[in-house]
């Protein structure tokens, strides 16, 4: 048998949308695409199903040319098949929070919960159809998947090289949504996994962008540049309703550090200055994002305090808020109470106690401002683009929906004073091998 010429990346896509035609746990030769994965003579697939009404699937199979590969099918697409199992799948990669991923007798990080148990549960079918191989004739194991099954193909790689460990194991999987922690990707890393990954995407896709449980985006990118949607970019079945350029609320955390264009902008003796002569001592960036307010979407911030969200000992951080273009009332711009920042601080934003998620502590009774036009206390702060607002940190400050047409786009930078204490509880943390900068 010839294997019709193409790339190795090109057939295990076919390998990945295949998975979607398996039923009754099996995968007709006749399924378009088949042929072009290049199964060796003689050979088909193993396929493998589990789970309630069988959301779980994929299969193992002996290529032509010497590689084994381990395909995971994505979720099941909507309104194919049973109904229920559609709904089952799609709840099954919502399931809440991480759990510890174990390999050998030890514990390598953690993985969103909906991914990690689906491979668990079909990792007995994928030993058993890999045990009748003789791998030591093999080039190495391919894992492949779309989608769901491409968030299935990390975890399982660390399995496999586990079991397998003079063997080549490699991941080449399609819009895989992010899904493990950082602990996890250096794990990843050490066992020689990381050079041998590719993660193909499209610009226009949704799922690469957007980890299954909101805090790993939210912890993990106090070290990263994240990009995080507006709630009204979807439509009531999850579907982007605008152009994915106008469906980011904002970009964050450390742009300040990973981009050389803002990280020029935010650290120089202008700045340095600034923050001194607003006593300061040794300031320190902590955060930096840009906010983009889009036109007709651009979400509202509730009143808060940003001493709430970076908290020191004593109080000591200051927001700087620079406007990219005109900030309205029509599309959003920034409110404050007048002398609010003699207040109380009302509540504090931590990390819990494993440290995989956040909780809100109160620390005061007294309320912050109601917003307008129920409250009178907040006044608007309509500025030109090029205004520098700056925020004490128990100042109270809101912005409302832009219904506009125009954009509201800003970058802000906050930073602390470097000889105050800062938690290790807050919920922003850097990693010891990326230390905060003098904001000079």
């Amino acid at each position: 048998m010839s294997i019709t010429p193409s790339s190795l990346e090109c057939r295990l896509l076919d390998a990945s949308i295949i998975c979607y035609s398996i039923q009754n746990q099996a995968l007709s030769p006749s399924t378009p695409g088949y042929a072009q994965v290049g199964f060796a003579p003689g050979t088909g697939p193993t396929v493998f199903v589990d789970g309630v009404e069988g959301i779980n699937a994929g299969f193992v199979g002996e290529t032509a040319d010497g590689w084994v590969i381990v395909a995971y099918r994505g979720t099941l697409p909507p309104f194919s098949g049973d109904l229920w199992a559609w709904v089952e799948d799609w709840l099954n990669d919502f399931r809440a929070g991480p759990m510890d991923w174990t390999v050998g007798n030890s514990v390598i990080g953690q993985v969103e919960t909906g991914f990690g148990s689906a491979v668990l549960n079909t990792w007995g079918a994928v030993q058993a159809a890999l045990n009748p191989i003789d791998l030591s004739r093999k080039k190495g194991i391919l894992v492949t998947g779309h989608s769901k099954g491409a968030g299935m193909t990390f975890p399982a790689a660390t399995l496999l090289k586990n079991l397998y460990p003079h063997l080549l194991v490699q991941v080449c999987c399609f819009a895989a949504p992010l899904t493990c922690d950082r602990t996890f990707a250096a794990s990843y890393d050490a066992m020689g996994l990381s050079v041998f990954t590719a993660r193909y995407q499209s610009q226009y896709d949704i799922v690469p962008f957007l980890p299954y449980e909101p805090h790993f985006a939210l912890l993990a990118s106090a070290e990263q540049v994240h990009c995080f949607f507006e709630e009204e970019a979807f439509d009531a079945q999850g579907r982007l309703c605008v152009p994915k350029a106008q469906a980011i609320n904002k970009i964050g955390h450390a742009l300040h550090d990973r981009d050389p264009v803002f990280d020029r902008f935010s650290h120089g003796p202008a700045l340095h200055s600034l923050a001194t002569a607003l006593g300061l001592a040794q300031p320190q960036v902590w955060q930096s994002q840009v906010i983009f307010k889009q036109p007709h979407i651009g979400g509202e911030v509730g009143c808060h305090q940003d001493a709430t969200f970076l908290y020191t000992d004593p109080i000591s951080v200051a927001g700087f808020w620079f406007a990219i273009e005109d900030a309205t009332l029509d599309n959003g711009c920034l409110w404050a109470e007048p002398g609010g920042h003699i207040g109380p601080l009302r509540q504090l934003f931590k990390r819990n106690h494993s440290g995989d998620g956040t909780v809100m502590e109160r620390l005061d009774d007294t309320p912050l401002p109601e917003p307008p036009p129920s409250g009178s206390d907040l006044v608007p702060l309509e500025v030109p683009a090029g205004t520098l607002i700056v925020l004490n940190g128990r100042l109270p400050h809101w912005s409302g929906v832009n219904r506009s047409g125009v954009s509201r786009h800003a970058y802000s930078l906050h930073c602390i004073s470097g000889d105050a204490d800062y938690p290790d509880w807050n919920w922003l943390q850097r990693p010891a091998d990326m230390p905060l900068r003098p904001l000079g």
